[in-house]
């Protein structure tokens, strides 16, 4: 079942003159205001915000824990509201508030986490809209056990017939929604994500010097990564797919940046493989273009994913990829053959096979990383994306339904 697609037009009125009226203000609603995905698409739609026309504020249910990771504008405001752990009704109270003192217009909650709150805040404190993003399913979610998951499909069944919006960033998302919580997909917007490329990302005298730090040659075929060191990310199948190439004679190592509570298990891992002089895990870095630039071909072996960012990265950066055939991961490429190779997740001999497969042949490394960039800037640059959402907010306060195509994008 696929989902509706928002263009641009579709979403804005067709005039939007909007001379001597007060800006629209759009609170972003996070459970904590950290590294991870939806995070950093709140951070950059109230970065790239049309500040003629709107004023945007973060609000995180929890923790800011982005000071020094997210270079926000000056003029967008963090509010923390510090929820205690599971069930926190005064967070609703305290949420209510903020929206009052800050006039907000429009409210932009993010996932299960911040859902029913924001839901119940929104009434107390008289926010005409409410527009409410699903990114994805993390691997805990669907973990949860059978009455958990039951109480959780009657909240979210009850605070979504309230919403202004739905939107989801991919189809497996609209699918989820679909299938596990009853709603019909025409209610369901598809919003693509978007990215900046990163800074450096295809300058080749940051791919020397990093190959040049970490002792790679200039020959050696550099397999890379960015994200959180986590189980939902697999990092481990990368790492046995790589040591059984090696011990084939490749001339290949793996680069991975980020950090998390995986690496001290991963470097054992590269350890006990007998790769570890192969494997670097660099940490988190603040900025991940020059990294980009020193690989050869990214990969991603997550379990689950909704539409991922790295993955973006990767394409806007030039790289041919090796996904896994999870969530949106595939799609992104254009399909297996396009952008990359589209492998099984939790399967190293597969992983390995499609790696030699760009590891041996140049051209077709050039060809498919080509392919993987125009599919970027076509369709999930940071602008087409915010211009979408800023045509919602403004359908919404017009007053005037939105009319939705049901055409794909990409």
């Amino acid at each position: 079942m696929a989902s509706t697609v928002a263009t641009q037009d579709d979403l804005a009125p067709a005039e939007d003159a909007r001379a001597g009226v007060a800006p629209i203000r759009v609170a972003h609603v996070l459970h904590t205001f950290g590294m991870g995905g939806a995070e950093r698409i709140a951070a950059l739609l109230a970065n790239y915000a049309d500040r003629e026309s709107f004023r945007p504020i973060i609000v995180c249910l929890g923790e800011n824990r982005a000071e020094g990771r997210w270079e926000l504008a000056d003029d967008v405001a963090v509010v923390e509201l510090r929820k205690s752990s599971g069930n926190d009704a005064r967070v609703v109270f305290r949420l209510a508030r903020v929206l009052r003192e800050h006039e907000v217009d429009v409210v932009h909650s993010n996932n299960w986490g911040t859902l029913l709150e924001t839901s119940l805040a929104r009434r107390r404190a008289g926010v005409a809209h409410h527009v409410h993003v699903e990114h994805g399913a993390e691997l805990a979610d669907l973990r949860l056990g059978f009455v958990k998951r039951k109480l959780r499909g009657m909240a979210m069944r009850w605070a979504f017939r309230r919403l202004d919006a739905l939107v989801s960033v991919c189809d497996g998302v609209t699918q989820r929604l679909c299938q596990r919580y009853g709603v019909p997909a025409e209610r369901v917007l598809r919003v693509a994500n978007g990215v900046e490329t990163p800074e450096g990302a295809t300058d080749p005298t940051h791919r020397a010097r990093i190959r040049d730090e970490l002792g790679v040659g200039p020959e050696t075929c550099l397999v890379g990564s960015v994200g959180r060191l986590a189980p939902v990310k697999d990092f481990r199948t990368a790492i046995d797919a790589v040591a059984r190439l090696v011990r084939q004679g490749r001339d290949l190592a793996l680069l991975l940046v980020g950090d998390g509570p995986e690496r001290a298990a991963l470097g054992e891992r590269a350890e006990t493989a007998g790769i570890a002089d192969r494997v670097h895990l660099v940490g988190e870095q603040g900025r991940v273009g020059p990294w980009l630039a020193a690989m050869d071909l990214y990969v991603n072996s997550s379990l689950s994913e909704g539409m991922s960012l790295s993955i973006l990265e990767g394409m806007s950066a030039g790289l041919p990829l090796v996904v896994t055939g999870v969530g949106e991961s595939a799609s992104l490429l254009g399909g297996d053959g396009c952008g990359g190779l589209v492998v099984p997740p939790g399967s190293p001999d597969e992983s390995a096979a499609a790696i030699a497969r760009l590891v041996g042949d140049a051209s077709l490394r050039g060809r498919m990383g080509r392919i993987a960039q125009a599919r970027f800037e076509r369709c999930y640059t940071i602008r087409e994306m915010v211009c979408r959402y800023e045509g919602l907010y403004r359908g919404l306060l017009s007053a005037k339904p939105c009319a939705i195509s049901g055409t794909r994008n990409a």
